[in-house]
C-alpha cells in the first residue's frame, strides 16, 4: 500500500489528512487545523492529534512494504505535549525504530509547519502481513 492508497481513505478525507514529500524524500502528513478539528473547550481534539501519530507511522511503516503487503495498528501510545488553540498548520512525521517479519515499532511527532512547536508525540506497534496474506 503506498502513500496514495492510504490518503485516498475515507477517514483521512474526513479529518482533512494529505500526504506531503519531504525534502529528503520521505512522507509526512499535513492538517490544516479548521473550526471542525475543535472540542468544545478551544483546542484541538486529542483524537485529531492521535489520528496524525497514527497515520505519520502508517507512512513510514508502509514506505519499504511490498504492494500487496499490509500493516495495522496493534497498539497506540500519544503523549500530548501543547495544546492547539488556534487553526494552523500541522505536520506529523513517523519513522521506524525496529522491524522484524511480523511486527514494526515506530514513533512520530506532530509539530506546527516549522517544525519548531511539538504538540503532540507518539509509538505504536504494527503487525505486518506479507505479501498474500
Amino acid at each position: 500500500m503506498d502513500a496514495r492508497e492510504l490518503m485516498a481513505g475515507p477517514f483521512w478525507r474526513l479529518v482533512g489528512m494529505e500526504v506531503v514529500r519531504e525534502p529528503d524524500g520521505t512522507d509526512a502528513v499535513r492538517l490544516r487545523v479548521g473550526e471542525e478539528h475543535f472540542q468544545i473547550m478551544g483546542r484541538v481534539h486529542g483524537g485529531v492529534l492521535a489520528s496524525l501519530v497514527d497515520s505519520a507511522i502508517a507512512l513510514a511503516v508502509h514506505a519499504p512494504m511490498p504492494p500487496d503487503s499490509a500493516a495495522a495498528t496493534v497498539d497506540l501510545h500519544v503523549q500530548y505535549l501543547r495544546a492547539v488553540t488556534e487553526p494552523c498548520v500541522l505536520m506529523a512525521r513517523g519513522r521506524v525504530l525496529a522491524r522484524g517479519h511480523t511486527v514494526a515499532l515506530a514513533r512520530a511527532e506532530v509539530t506546527g509547519s516549522d517544525g519548531t512547536v511539538v504538540y503532540a508525540v507518539g509509538s505504536a506497534t504494527y503487525r505486518l502481513y506479507p505479501r498474500g496474506t
